[in-house]
């Protein structure tokens, strides 16, 4: 304002958001921190469902969210946008509820670095979002879902990144607590570039994830869409490389959008398979599946989920999410558990990333961390300044 104070206005946000640069339909999204969202979107869906085929567990196995959000960041490159970050009027009680202490006073924290309180109210704001996103909206629906016998299943947007999910959902593995059948998608097929980027990340959250609270299933829509949009399609072979690396990761149900074409070879399009080629493939994902759903993964590392110290140094960007973060220390931080978590893939290292709501909850017996029903024999740590106390004492008992 005119005194040098810092003003914040509450807008709905829409345009250059993910609302309007996804590849499908243009349309405003709910707000997950919004219970009357919940409410709704099961009133005018899952309910209309029940109605309409009773029991519905005998007709409907699970029901799949596909990419809610809170969409707080904008997508086109190369602008300047207003610095953006979730609400709901509903934020400042439910923060003093839980943290102890008001928000108002500290808000201008979340968006500049203003002295040494600044990563606490940060670490305490997306916390508290993540509860909310989790609780309201993917709590109801597995609610809902459970009073009629079927499954709660979906995927998250962005979960490539920790920048990315600390926008989107505030952080994910609350949110997968509240998946009975945990989702993802690799919209990509081609597996060098899975590795070398950080689309390998998305199976191992997701599937460790699903460990950690004691269930095997995780599903993956599955497509060669960034390929067809370079023209350059991935082949069978890479096709069934790609599946290796999603089963190995955790994938065990695959919902394929690959294009199976009955035409005659002859006027196949790029991307197109005859069925005695798309055999191939799915005799190759029949093998994976039988091998690795009918075994346990077992573990015996746990690689620290460092989202507490990244956000500890985020604050929104006037920039695309495409675009790199403007603080060095986000950038390392994201970067340097990718980098980590690739390594020890390279060589031959498996593990299971795991946050810390469920290092809180975890035992030291004798040299071994265990979670829930996972037994660890160490825990890496990447890169990170901040952790919960919890944490702390957890590695002390080690």
């Amino acid at each position: 304002d005119g005194q040098g104070r810092p003003r914040y206005e509450v807008t709905r946000l829409y345009e250059a958001t993910h609302a309007t640069e996804n590849f499908y339909q243009k349309r405003a999204c709910p707000n997950l921190l919004d219970p009357k969202t919940t409410s709704t979107f099961l009133a005018v869906t899952h309910d209309e469902y029940a109605r309409l085929l009773r029991p519905i567990a005998r007709y409907v196995e699970a029901f799949f969210t596909d990419e809610p959000s809170l969409i707080a960041t904008y997508i086109p490159k190369d602008r300047d946008y207003p610095l953006t970050l979730p609400w709901h009027p509903r934020l400042p009680a439910e923060f003093r509820a839980r943290k102890g202490y008001a928000l108002r006073p500290h808000l201008e924290r979340l968006f500049v670095n203003t002295g040494p309180l600044d990563r606490r109210v940060r670490c305490d704001f997306w916390d508290l979002i993540g509860e909310l996103c989790a609780e309201d909206f993917f709590g109801g629906l597995q609610r809902w879902c459970r009073r009629h016998r079927v499954a709660s299943s979906g995927h998250l947007l962005g979960e490539e990144t920790m920048v990315w999910q600390t926008m989107f959902n505030g952080e994910p593995f609350g949110c997968y607590r509240r998946f009975d059948i945990p989702g993802i998608d690799m919209i990509t097929s081609d597996p060098e570039k899975i590795m070398a980027k950080d689309y390998f990340m998305v199976a191992k959250i997701a599937g460790s994830a699903a460990r950690l609270q004691g269930s095997r299933r995780v599903m993956c829509e599955i497509s060669d869409f960034f390929g067809i949009m370079d023209q350059h399609h991935a082949s069978i072979e890479q096709m069934q490389c790609t599946a290796g690396l999603l089963f190995a990761g955790g994938i065990t149900d695959l919902c394929s959008y690959y294009t199976l074409s009955f035409k005659p070879e002859a006027e196949l399009k790029p991307g197109e398979f005859p069925p005695r080629e798309y055999r191939r493939y799915t005799e190759h994902v029949t093998r994976l599946n039988a091998r690795f759903t009918a075994a346990t993964i077992t573990n015996r590392v746990a690689v620290l989920y460092p989202i507490h110290s990244l956000q500890a140094h985020y604050t929104p960007s006037h920039r695309s999410m495409y675009e790199p973060h403007p603080d060095a220390d986000v950038r390392f931080l994201d970067g340097a558990f990718t980098d980590l978590c690739r390594s020890l893939l390279q060589h031959q290292v498996d593990y299971d990333v795991v946050d810390e709501a469920s290092l809180a909850r975890a035992r030291v017996v004798g040299k071994s961390l265990v979670v829930g029903t996972r037994r660890y024999a160490a825990l890496v740590v990447p890169p990170a300044d901040t952790v919960r106390r919890s944490t702390l004492r957890t590695v002390g008992r080690l």
